[in-house]
């Protein structure tokens, strides 16, 4: 294996990791934590295939800017928006990449948008993934195929779900936004037309209008692995 890539997924629900000397003086649910990744390394090496490659995108409302710009120039961080106000510019895109193996069944599906995963609030005290496990969870229950699911933040920055911190009901808002979310991306995977050659694959990322210009990124996978 040549190329390795680590992607953190982050959720507001989870558990602070320390850092430590040895595994021995880690607590039990890091031990278990990294002994399931290593584990799960593994399998995927053990399940590589050829496959398929393809990419969508599509779109989605379901976060906001949360920096509003005042009348006399100063900004106010607004931590919640239920009624959807447009305070900025905000990324909406739904990424989709879609791993096929070589007779057309979609085998992966990546994800990715640009949103922090804050929907659980202050009152919580479960480990959670938010809305990004519901996401998943739909998609491969609702998939003929029933491909497996990854997510990947975007570039979340200052983009909030609109019911962030949500103390109301927030095991009911979870599973809302990650189905509205999931029904696009499976929308988008619908679309997508898998190739083996992938040299002409590319994706157009957004950058700020006035600073920067869009880029194109090229894909060259041949090989996968789902564990």
């Amino acid at each position: 294996m040549s190329e390795v890539l680590f992607i953190a997924t982050h959720s507001h629900a989870g558990p602070v990791l320390r850092r430590a000397d040895d595994d021995a003086s880690l607590p039990v649910y890091e031990r278990k934590l990294y002994a399931q990744t290593k584990r799960a390394l593994q399998e995927a090496w053990e399940d590589l295939e050829p496959v398929k490659l393809g990419a969508g995108s599509g779109s989605a409302d379901l976060n906001y800017n949360r920096i509003k710009k005042l009348p006399d120039g100063r900004v106010q961080m607004i931590w919640e928006n239920p009624g959807k106000e447009p305070l900025g510019p905000s990324e909406q895109t739904v990424y989709v990449v879609r791993f096929d193996d070589l007779e057309g069944r979609a085998k992966l599906l990546l994800v990715n948008y640009a949103c922090h995963p804050v929907i659980l609030g202050s009152d919580n005290l479960f480990y959670s993934p938010d809305y990004p496990g519901a996401v998943c969870r739909k998609v491969e229950s609702s998939h003929r195929d029933r491909p497996r699911c990854i997510f990947i933040n975007g570039a979340c920055g200052d983009m909030n779900p609109y019911f962030a911190d949500e103390n109301d009901r927030p095991e009911e808002r979870v599973r809302e936004v990650g189905g509205e979310l999931a029904k696009e991306v499976l929308r988008v995977a619908e679309s997508v037309v898998a190739k083996e050659d992938t040299s002409s694959l590319s994706v157009t990322v957004w950058t700020h209008p006035r600073n920067f210009p869009s880029f194109r990124i090229g894909a060259t996978l041949t090989n996968m692995g789902v564990p």
